[in-house]
């Protein structure tokens, strides 16, 4: 059984069967797939994006803006906007050219549809 979420504006989905790329990602006119160890660094990258993300609106003064990056072996994720209006970016960085950005507020409901993937279950074991 397999994960899909999708609106017209973006689509994250994972089917744990197909080899050697199981999960989409996508934008309202951009996509691409992502292999299992592409997919586990992604999901290890947005939680620790969204750790720093936590500390710097923290410092920050109310409608302040704050941009963010972090990257791995596979993934390099990039959050900016104030807390209440941000947009993620997403490029691959070992191998493949693959970019693409979720603008506000449609980056919060890719970040909420992400989280639900990395707690699903799907992808635990997996080999990084």
């Amino acid at each position: 059984m397999g994960f899909w979420r999708e609106t017209d504006k973006w689509i994250v989905a994972f089917d744990p069967e197909r080899e050697p790329y199981c999960a989409l990602v996508g934008g309202a006119d951009w996509s691409f797939e992502l292999t299992r160890p592409e997919t586990v660094q992604l999901l290890a990258a947005l939680v620790s994006l969204l750790r720093q993300w936590q500390v710097s609106l923290a410092e920050l003064m109310d409608g302040e803006s704050a941009e963010l990056g972090v990257g791995n072996l596979y993934v390099e994720l990039n959050l900016s906007g104030t807390a209440a209006a941000f947009g993620l970016r997403l490029r691959m960085v070992e191998g493949r050219a693959a970019e693409g950005s979720w603008p506000a507020p449609i980056a919060a409901q890719v970040i909420e549809a992400l989280e639900q993937l990395a707690g699903a279950g799907l992808l635990s074991g997996l080999q990084q």
